[in-house]
């Protein structure tokens, strides 16, 4: 636990939480740290067994994973799910996973207001096959990527829904110009056949 400290006096500015020993007047002051000596002292708090425990347990995992053959990035992971615990990984991961969604529905944002259509997807967009800015913006983002026959373009694929059908979604997309190049959707259970 972290707590504030005062250089001028020497003391901290919080109660420590471990009370210290009965028997020493200083071990008990919970403003003083190490009987006010913490180069020369420790703090016997008892939180350095579970740090043992741990390393134990990273050393364990390492070593079955070096045994499976994972490689050393394998090993190296699996000591470091072992020392610190799969919680905190998990939280981690959580809070990686809705940083990149955040990223992304930017991104798209950017793409809806920045790409421009090519002659046979401007036609598409302007008769009743017509599909929103945004729609084709987060197939760009979000879509499965695949290369397309065209110099420079990529083909990527989704799933939308137009009155109530399924369609699959298709958009060919230049990212260096920033060009659509077409869109199209057909009907999602008759390309299935």
């Amino acid at each position: 636990m972290a707590r504030y400290y005062e250089p001028r006096n020497g003391v901290f500015l919080s109660l420590d939480p471990d009370p210290g020993s009965d028997g020493d007047s200083l071990d008990q002051n919970g403003y003083a740290y190490g009987n006010n000596n913490p180069v020369m002292n420790v703090d016997p708090d008892g939180h350095w067994v579970w740090l043992a425990i741990n390393a134990g347990f990273a050393a364990y995992d390492g070593y079955k994973a070096y045994k499976s053959g994972k490689g050393w990035r394998g090993v190296a992971k699996a000591a470091a799910y072992g020392f610190v615990g799969g919680g905190r990984f998990k939280l981690t991961k959580r809070a990686y996973s809705s940083i990149r969604n955040i990223y992304k529905v930017k991104k798209t944002k950017r793409i809806a207001k920045k790409f421009k259509y090519d002659s046979t997807a401007y036609k598409r967009a302007k008769n009743g096959r017509y599909v929103p800015r945004r729609h084709i913006a987060s197939t760009i983002v979000y879509g499965k990527r695949k290369h397309d026959g065209a110099k420079g373009y990529s083909a990527y694929y989704s799933t939308m829904y137009k009155n109530g059908r399924k369609y699959s979604f298709k958009v060919v997309y230049n990212k260096r110009t920033k060009r659509v190049r077409h869109f199209h959707y057909k009907d999602y259970y008759k390309m299935k056949k």
